[in-house]
C-alpha cells in the first residue's frame, strides 16, 4: 500500500510544464513523517508546565508519525486530478457509493494494510504496544477533526491531549507539517522561491492552554513566518498549481479516464 506511492506523482500534470517536478507522494509522506517527529520532540522538550496526562507519551508519537507516513495513502492516480478533476465528471451512477475524499481512502488503505498478510504488520503495531484504541488514533489523526470524518466513524479523541490533531493535519488554522513538508519540496522542484522557515517555526511551538483546551501555539513574533508560509502557498499556486497549461493537461488526462472507465476497473 505504502509503495504504491512512489508511483504518484506528487503534482499531477505540473510536470508537464515544470520537468523538474518529478517528485511522488512517497518521498513526501517519508518529509511528512520526519517533519512531524522533529515537531514533537520540540513539544516534548518544553512541556515541564503541563500535567502527567497532558503529555506527549510514546505511543502518542508513534501515531502522529505513522499517521504522517500514511495520510497520502488514498490518492488515486494524477493525484489531485483524480479527485478534483476526473471524480467531478464521471456520471452519477458510477461514483463511489458516499462520495469519495482521499483522507477517508487513506483511513481505509491504513485498515487494509493492518490487515493484510494474515495481520502481519498489526502483530508488529502490538509489539511495538500499539492497540486497537492507537489504530483508530492513526485514523482520527488522518481525518484531523470530527467534522472531517466518514459516516459512520466514531470520534473517540485523545483525553486533554487534542493538540496532536494539530501537527499533521490542523484543521484548526491550517498550520502543519503536512504544509511545512509539500511547500518546501514544491518550490524546490519548481524553482520558486520559498520566504517561510519551517525550521524556525517548529522551533517556537509550544503547547498551551487556548479557551480549555491545549493547542499548539506560537509566539506572536512569528507572525511574519505564518504570513509567509501562506503567501508561499499562494505562490505555488499562481505560478505552478493553476498554471494553464499544467490544467489544461489534466482535463486531458480527465477525458482519457472518462473514455477508459466504462472498460476498466482502477483498484
Amino acid at each position: 500500500h505504502f509503495q504504491r506511492l512512489r508511483h504518484l506523482a506528487q503534482l499531477g500534470g505540473v510536470y508537464q510544464v515544470f520537468p523538474g517536478a518529478s517528485h511522488n507522494r512517497f518521498e513526501h509522506s517519508v518529509g511528512v513523517c520526519h517533519l512531524a517527529n522533529v515537531m514533537l520532540q520540540q513539544l516534548k522538550r518544553c512541556e515541564n508546565h503541563l500535567e502527567e496526562d497532558e503529555k506527549i507519551t510514546d505511543e502518542d508519537s508513534l501515531c502522529v508519525q505513522i499517521a504522517g507516513l500514511c495520510h497520502d495513502l488514498g490518492h488515486g492516480i494524477w493525484s489531485h486530478l483524480f479527485d478534483l478533476q476526473f471524480l467531478p465528471s464521471v456520471p452519477e451512477d458510477q461514483k463511489p457509493p458516499g462520495g469519495w475524499e482521499h483522507e477517508h481512502a487513506s483511513a481505509g488503505m491504513f485498515r487494509a494494510a493492518l490487515d493484510a498478510d494474515g495481520g502481519a504488520l498489526r502483530a508488529k503495531f502490538r509489539a511495538w504496544g500499539l492497540g486497537e484504541a492507537e489504530e483508530h488514533f492513526v485514523q482520527e489523526l488522518i481525518f484531523g477533526a470530527p467534522s472531517e470524518t466518514p459516516e459512520g466513524f466514531q470520534w473517540v479523541g485523545r483525553g486533554k491531549r487534542s493538540y496532536l490533531y494539530e501537527i499533521v493535519a490542523n484543521k484548526r488554522n491550517g498550520v502543519d507539517v503536512d504544509k511545512f513538508d509539500y511547500f518546501a519540496r514544491d518550490c524546490h522542484h519548481l524553482g520558486v522561491p520559498a520566504s517561510f522557515d519551517a525550521l524556525r517555526l517548529m522551533c517556537m511551538a509550544r503547547i498551551y492552554r487556548v479557551e480549555g483546551a491545549l493547542h499548539v501555539c506560537f509566539p506572536n513574533k512569528e507572525a511574519w513566518n505564518v504570513y509567509e508560509l501562506f503567501h508561499t502557498r499562494y505562490n505555488l499556486h499562481k505560478r505552478a498549481y493553476q498554471h494553464k497549461v499544467a490544467n489544461a493537461c489534466e482535463l486531458m488526462v480527465r477525458d482519457a479516464l472518462l473514455a477508459a472507465n466504462p472498460h476498466f476497473r482502477l483498484r
